[in-house]
């Protein structure tokens, strides 16, 4: 149990640093995503603004998440240590079939956080991985409808550089959500120790 638990906050200690850099790489990206189109970025920017809550209230739910996992094994690894405490008086009266039962669904009930755990960190991981796209999809649509009929459509050049650009985008936006999600391990963690 102590092992996970700091586990956790040692990653999350590891990782608190990150958000430093985070808001200079976005802000640099824009700058340079500026000089190739212009204020179509700001479309970007706005999809990255609408990503941060997303990625926050998927924290906010892991944090719930778990939580409710490491109280039901910590009732597991309570059973279990009563079960081989007591492990002669089980097989003498007979018990052992309802403590079986019990760590059984307390394993059960365990397991399902676990996999709510995993479908949580992948529409995080979805998240941080569609934002980028929906940011470069924004910001071409909106170069596009801009310069419609100016002859300034995008070229070659300006889509790949872009496209460059908006893959550097991209690390610090899954960077979020990977410390939303290690942060509420990391404080379930901590309140437990």
């Amino acid at each position: 149990m102590m092992a996970a638990d700091t586990t956790h906050i040692q990653w999350f200690i590891m990782m608190i640093y990150n958000p430093i850099g985070i808001p200079a790489k976005i802000a640099l990206c824009l700058y340079l995503l500026w000089q190739q189109v212009g204020v179509a970025c700001i479309g970007g920017l706005a999809v990255i603004i609408l990503a941060l809550p997303v990625q926050a209230v998927i924290g906010k739910l892991m944090r719930r998440v778990y939580s409710s996992k490491q109280k039901a094994g910590d009732q597991r690894i309570e059973i279990v240590n009563e079960s081989l405490t007591s492990i002669k008086l089980l097989k003498l009266y007979g018990w052992d079939i309802i403590f079986h039962k019990r760590v059984t669904d307390a394993r059960n009930l365990e397991l399902k956080s676990i996999k709510s755990i995993g479908v949580l960190k992948s529409f995080n991981s979805l998240v941080g991985t569609v934002t980028p796209l929906f940011v470069s999809l924004v910001s071409f649509a909106i170069y596009s409808a801009i310069n419609n009929g100016t002859g300034q459509g995008l070229t070659a050049s300006k889509i790949f550089v872009s496209l460059s650009l908006f893959n550097i985008l991209s690390e610090p936006i899954r960077a979020v959500g990977n410390l939303f999600s290690g942060g509420s391990a990391a404080v379930v963690s901590l309140n437990r120790i």
